[in-house]
């Protein structure tokens, strides 16, 4: 399946292996707001995750197209458990998610000014805090990318500031790679 969404809120599914463009379509989710990011989630890819340009955060069953979780501004909860990091800051936006398929749970990202990253596990509770990436070596702007290899336990990181940088699973230092 090909998903795509944009500033328009909706989200498509489309089944790119159908033979007739008029039975690719899937599913339509409608999100009600502009988005950011889109992902999947699920030992089997049948959640979907939407980040919204607002700071939200959606999550929905593709199977059922039933909108599980819904929060429109995540930065408020995410707040709270940042300002018991060891280097508090203020949150300001959301970056991505990543699925681990190994420990079947999903991760957000988000960051603050002057390059501080946090981590949290999505879960049915609310947000959980896992951990603080940030070292003054590192990032020194917004964080805008991230991409994590959970098999080798690293983090890599991409800024406003032009460095990738790579983060050991512990978040404990930065370790710039490469300027560009």
């Amino acid at each position: 399946a090909v998903v795509s969404g944009g500033e328009d809120g909706l989200v498509c599914l489309v089944n790119n292996a159908a033979q007739d463009i008029d039975d690719a379509l899937e599913a339509v989710l409608n999100c009600g707001v502009s988005l950011s990011r889109l992902g999947f989630a699920g030992q089997q890819h049948q959640q979907l995750y939407a980040l919204t340009s607002v700071h939200g955060v959606q999550m929905w069953d593709i199977g059922t197209e039933k909108l599980l979780v819904g929060i429109e501004d995540l930065r408020p909860a995410l707040q709270t458990a940042a300002s018991h990091f060891p280097v508090p800051f203020e949150v300001s936006y959301l970056v991505d998610c990543k699925y681990s398929a190994t420990s079947d749970q999903l991760t957000l990202f988000a960051g603050g000014a002057e390059g501080h990253l946090g981590c949290w596990l999505m879960t049915p509770q609310g947000p959980a805090c896992v951990a603080e990436m940030f070292d003054p070596n590192a990032h020194s702007e917004v964080v805008r990318g991230v991409d994590w290899d959970s098999d080798a336990g690293v983090l890599y990181t991409g800024g406003e500031d032009c460095k990738l940088c790579a983060w050991s699973t512990g978040g404990q230092s930065g370790v710039p790679v490469q300027g560009l």
